[in-house]
Parts: C-alpha cells; sequence; structure tokens
C-alpha cells in the first residue's frame, strides 16, 4: 500500500514538472516568437482568454441586472459581436494571403474583446451604483 502511494506521488510530481516545463516552453515561444506559425498560436491562445473573460464578465452582468436591462445587454452584446467581427476583417484584410495574417486577426480580437470587457464593466458598474442605497454594502466583482 505504501509503495503504490509512494509511486502516485512520484507520479503526479513528474506530471507536474512536465506541464511545467512546457508551460515554459510556451511561455517563451510566445514571448519571443520563434516562429510565425508559433506567433499565431499565441495570439489565438490570447484571444481565446480574452473571449473568457468576456463571457463571464457578460455572464455576471445578466445576473447582476434587473431583469428589465438584461435584454438591452443581450441586443448590444449581439451588435457589438458583429461590430467586432467586421473591425477584424478590416485589419485582416491588410495582411490578406500572408503568414501574419491569422495573428492579426486574433490580435484585432484579442484588443477589441478586452476593450469591450473593460466598457461593460464600467457601465453595469456605474449603473449599479447609480442604483445602490448610499449605505454600500457588499461588493461582488464582474
Amino acid at each position: 500500500m505504501l509503495r503504490s502511494t509512494m509511486t502516485c506521488v512520484l507520479l503526479a510530481v513528474g506530471a507536474a514538472c512536465v506541464a511545467g516545463r512546457a508551460e515554459a516552453q510556451t511561455e517563451r515561444r510566445c514571448r519571443w516568437g520563434e516562429t510565425q506559425v508559433d506567433l499565431n498560436r499565441c495570439a489565438e491562445d490570447d484571444a481565446q482568454a480574452a473571449d473568457v473573460a468576456l463571457d463571464r464578465a457578460y455572464r455576471a452582468a445578466l445576473r447582476r441586472l434587473d431583469p428589465a436591462k438584461r435584454e438591452p445587454l443581450r441586443r448590444v452584446q449581439r451588435a457589438w459581436l458583429r461590430y467586432r467581427d467586421l473591425e477584424c476583417d478590416f485589419v485582416t484584410s491588410l495582411y490578406e494571403g500572408g503568414s501574419m495574417q491569422p495573428d492579426q486577426r486574433y490580435s484585432c480580437f484579442a484588443s477589441v474583446t478586452r476593450a469591450r470587457t473593460a466598457q461593460l464593466r464600467l457601465d453595469v458598474s456605474e449603473l449599479l451604483g447609480s442604483l445602490a442605497p448610499p449605505s454600500g454594502g457588499g461588493r461582488t466583482e464582474l
């Protein structure tokens, strides 16, 4: 029993070391951009991370808003998604056919999405702040 437990512990530590090494290699690849393919993958990962953050902020906003304010937010979000796609289509068109095209598309998605996330958080925070009682109370992060 002890031997099997030790084996499991050693395997877990080894797996964590391998995962840590892979993460460090990814960070190095993304920081220094060894190839354009690496840069494209890193930009895609960055865009996906920005999208996850926006989705969390959007879902938190929907939960926190009065039901009457939810549908207007949904309409704005759908319009914003169309804007993001059109904006990044334009930016990407400047690199049409080049190896940097995917990198530029993902970079555009990431930067525009981060700006939207910040604006969404600010809008909802201001709206909720103007409706909050003066006593303050607990704070819930978006």
